[in-house]
């Protein structure tokens, strides 16, 4: 008869620690190939990338006039991806206020495709799945996603 009270306790925070995780975004990083971060390095990196994000200063829905483009935004966007990249990936859109105004967005995507502590891009997905390119940005890299980590990951 206890059984049935430990199972039920069991499921229930089965059930709470996956709607925890849930409510998470996915991180992907791509340096050389996929790689895994530690949860409290996932955390990490997704601080940063909401902040540099807000750091930007343009963006080609708010600005379209200053920054002409949208074809350029693409192709960069693309070659960004081939190359290595980190992807932030929200179950839900979310709003984020930038120096440009405020952006909806479902994923942030980081160029990671230089040889410094520099960003090479910052791009993000809209709800409607535009991609929508981001530029005049804070961009020094956290300790996870490096050039020196990816060379001692590769070790």
């Amino acid at each position: 008869m206890r059984t049935v009270p430990v199972i039920i306790l069991l499921f229930a925070a089965a059930v709470s620690s996956f709607a925890a995780d849930a409510d998470q975004p996915r991180v992907g990083l791509d340096r050389a190939g996929p790689k895994e971060l530690t949860p409290e390095g996932k955390a990490n990196v997704v601080a940063w990338s909401e902040q540099f994000l807000k750091s930007a200063n343009f963006n080609t829905a708010n600005q379209p006039d200053i920054l002409k483009q949208s074809v350029t935004a693409q192709e960069r966007y693309r070659k960004t991806v081939r190359g290595d990249h980190l992807v932030v990936s929200y179950d839900r859109p979310m709003t984020f206020k930038t120096v440009a105004g405020d952006v909806t967005v479902v994923e942030i995507v980081v160029g990671l495709n230089r040889p410094d502590t520099v960003a090479s891009g910052l791009f993000t997905v809209d709800p409607e799945g535009r991609v929508i390119a981001h530029e005049k940005y804070a961009a020094i890299l956290p300790a996870e996603l490096a050039p020196e980590a990816a060379a001692r990951d590769a070790r």
